[in-house]
């Protein structure tokens, strides 16, 4: 039923349904986690994997979206000091296309190699008419990465 409340106990969040599909009460999800663990918001579902290319996969959490969108990525590419790093910067665009509950890399062969390397995205899910803004800095390890998911509106 419309306005129907719950507390999600994997996402530490009071959810209700719009009439369509269910929404967190909060317009962003702020964590740290691990690489390895999944961070849930809304409908959607990121991780930085434990092995593999580290960088951010996403996928949904039921159901397929048709989604597009861009990313900004920055690379830390030497060790930090206190007299800082050099660091480069890229972008990658997505044209639109199906996205599912399996967990797929944003963008493909991407590893972040350096703690303190970044990675953006903007997205748009053009069937729920939502976008967001993903955003995951990399801890060092791969252990305490930042990750925020914010709902757009």
């Amino acid at each position: 039923a419309t306005g129907l409340q719950v507390f999600n106990t994997s996402a530490n969040t009071l959810y209700y349904y719009n009439g369509s599909q269910w929404q967190s009460a909060l317009n962003s999800y702020k964590i740290y986690s691990n690489a390895g663990n999944t961070i849930q918001f809304d409908n959607l579902k990121v991780r930085i994997p434990a092995s593999g290319n580290k960088s951010l996969e996403i996928a949904t959490v039921s159901g397929t979206i048709s989604l597009s969108g861009v990313s900004k990525n920055i690379y830390i590419t030497t060790s930090a000091s206190t007299n800082g790093s050099a660091s480069a910067i890229d972008g990658y665009t997505r044209q639109v296309f199906s996205l599912s509950t399996t967990l797929t890399y944003w963008q493909s062969g991407l590893t972040f190699p350096m703690h303190g390397s970044s990675q953006e995205i903007i997205i748009l899910d053009h069937t729920n008419s939502n976008s967001y803004r993903i955003v995951c800095i990399i801890g060092n390890g791969y252990s305490n990465n930042f990750y925020e998911i914010e709902r757009l509106k």
